[in-house]
């Protein structure tokens, strides 16, 4: 038998009971439950199925810390105005997250499927918070959405329109 329990680091670390009494040594653990956080989980095992009481053994391991992170990035700080010749639009923001890299930014024009690579202004995802300024070229003269979307290390996203007037 097996028992799974987990505690946040950094707080009171008292540990959290997630499943007792488990047969099968596959547990599946919805991490949106919890609050995002770097956590540890302990794992005891039993023999207690296969021995007589007074001769059950039982030992415990502990995890190395697991990030739990389930917020998008913010993408905010967002200028997006036309651009100084005809059919170009110039882009400014950051994207951030608390807890883990962003390391994808793109773009996409008018709802298009056709989501475009951003490079941030240092050149490598490498951090919490990336700057981006970047122009988009070859627009229709006019009125046009631009869509920013932001994706973490762990894959979460986060997507902002804004709407800007085309240069003719």
């Amino acid at each position: 038998k097996y028992k799974l329990e987990v505690c946040e680091l950094g707080g009171e670390e008292v540990f959290i009971e997630l499943a007792d009494d488990l047969d099968n040594k596959n547990y599946e653990w919805d991490t949106r439950t919890m609050p995002d956080g770097r956590y540890l989980i302990r794992v005891e095992a039993s023999d207690s199925p296969d021995n007589v009481p007074g001769s059950v053994k039982s030992a415990r391991r502990l995890s190395g810390a697991v990030l739990i992170d389930n917020t998008p990035p913010v993408i905010d700080e967002i200028v997006v105005k036309g651009g100084e010749k005809s059919g170009e639009v110039e882009v400014t923001c950051r994207a951030s997250d608390k807890l883990c890299e962003i390391i994808d930014l793109r773009y996409s024009v008018n709802g298009g499927e056709d989501w475009k690579p951003i490079l941030p202004d240092d050149m490598i995802y490498d951090s919490t918070i990336e700057n981006v300024s970047f122009t988009i070229y070859d627009l229709s003269p006019g009125r046009a959405v631009v869509t920013l979307r932001a994706t973490d290390a762990l894959g979460n996203m986060s997507h902002v329109s804004q709407t800007v007037i085309v240069p003719r």
